[in-house]
């Protein structure tokens, strides 16, 4: 075993060597490719490159998504989006990328290690997402899979006085474009098939599950999704299967964040949960309007104190980067969580009023009720009742069978040509 790991690290080694680049070390790898620390050979700078696995170097649209993230993230100019440097092929044809080199860990593993974060750390790293994300709007392009493992936590920079560091967003693979003149300069962008399903299920937006078209407020609600996980230290919807979890996103209210953490953090959550619950309304149109209408937003509310103290930070955290890119327009999904299963959670009239507060605007209810014989009481427009939620079950089947046969007849026509 120990011989093999050599001689794919040696492979490896004479691969990025044929570039301008020098191996370093390899960081990680996956599915899809590996992660190289690398040496520029005239320069002499620090950076990481990510390759595209060689068996699947002549998949021509996995090369056009490296492609496209590398003409995306050099148009960009902001802290909060990870720099590229270059792209290019191997002497033996495999794609690659580089960008710089961030010394820190994802936001997933982050609350892997530490565990949840504390309202006024929430709101910096919101802030600067949003920063990020103000900057890839701009260019008319829509992330379309932000997640935890999406956005970087650098150890080296940022605003120490909240315990928050630099914050950068990553992978740009399955971007989309939705405005011609944007389309132009950034050149050809690999398309993604309309009802097609790409993202990661436990992040992505309601319209996003079923297929829809997409515009910037999805990227919105999978920011509000990472900002609920950072809380509480998991993702909003825990369900046993994918099907049911993307039913979730469309049909289900997500109860708020101070629901589901213990008395003791409750008044310092509660003071991010109305903006959360908006952010992560089901039709995009009830969402903030903008990630500048999200920011500023975020910037009105009061100065949040914090009523317990977070999780102290670990003294020693990996070197990472995210490789494993979603495949566009196939139903690719990250390991299912394990079900969570827990009591239904009443809360109070001032508590159920107070997270739902939408600017300024109280909704007259709540689904955090019991459910009753006659079935769940709710207000929500997504929320159905009785036989309703069968028919409703059975359409999302649907749906999700036709993009599946969608995905078949695409890959037969390419077989064929």
């Amino acid at each position: 075993m120990a011989a093999q790991r050599s001689a794919a690290e040696t492979a490896l080694r004479v691969e990025v060597e044929s570039t301008p680049y020098r191996f370093l070390k390899q960081l990680s790898g996956g599915a899809m490719g590996e992660v190289v620390l690398v040496e520029h050979v005239e320069l002499g700078e620090r950076r990481v490159m990510k390759l595209l696995r060689s068996s699947l170097a002549g998949v021509e649209d996995l090369a056009l998504r490296m492609r496209t993230e590398a003409r995306v993230l050099t148009k960009l100019d902001s802290p909060h989006v990870v720099r590229v440097y270059d792209f290019g092929r191997t002497e033996s044809g495999r794609p690659y990328l580089v960008m710089e080199a961030l010394e820190g860990c994802t936001l997933k593993e982050l609350v892997q290690a530490e565990g949840w974060r504390s309202a006024a750390q929430v709101k910096e790293i919101a802030r600067q997402i949003l920063l990020g994300l103000e900057q890839v709007h701009r260019l008319s392009i829509v992330h379309r899979d932000l997640k935890p493992d999406n956005v970087f936590y650098c150890r080296s920079a940022g605003d120490k006085s909240v315990g928050v560091p630099l914050v950068k967003i990553l992978d740009f693979g399955i971007v989309r474009v939705v405005e011609d003149e944007a389309r132009a300069k950034l050149g050809h962008v690999a398309p993604t098939a309309e009802g097609m399903l790409v993202g990661t299920p436990a992040y992505l937006a309601p319209e996003q599950a079923i297929g829809l078209r997409v515009g910037h407020s999805a990227d919105l609600y999978s920011t509000g999704a990472i900002l609920w996980f950072l809380l509480v230290g998991r993702a909003p919807f825990q369900r046993e299967t994918q099907l049911d979890l993307l039913r979730a996103h469309v049909m289900d209210a997500p109860s708020a964040p101070s629901a589901e953490v213990d008395a003791q953090r409750r008044a310092d959550v509660t003071q991010l949960d109305a903006f959360i619950l908006r952010a992560l309304e089901k039709k995009p149109e009830d969402r903030f309007g903008s990630a500048s209408e999200m920011l500023a937003a975020l910037e009105s509310l009061p100065k949040l104190e914090p009523s317990v103290v977070a999780p102290a930070s670990a003294s020693v955290v990996p070197v990472s980067t995210a490789v494993e890119a979603t495949v566009p327009g196939l139903p690719v999904f990250s390991p299912a969580a394990r079900p969570d299963v827990r009591p239904t959670i009443r809360m109070s009239d001032a508590q159920a009023a107070q997270a739902a507060q939408r600017s300024g605007r109280a909704r007259s209810e709540r689904v955090l009720s019991e459910p009753q014989a006659s079935g769940v009481r709710s207000a929500h427009p997504y929320e159905l009742r009785g036989a309703a939620l069968t028919w409703a079950k059975v359409g999302v089947g649907v749906l999700a069978l036709v993009a599946v046969l969608l995905v078949i007849a695409i890959l037969l026509q390419r077989m064929n040509r």
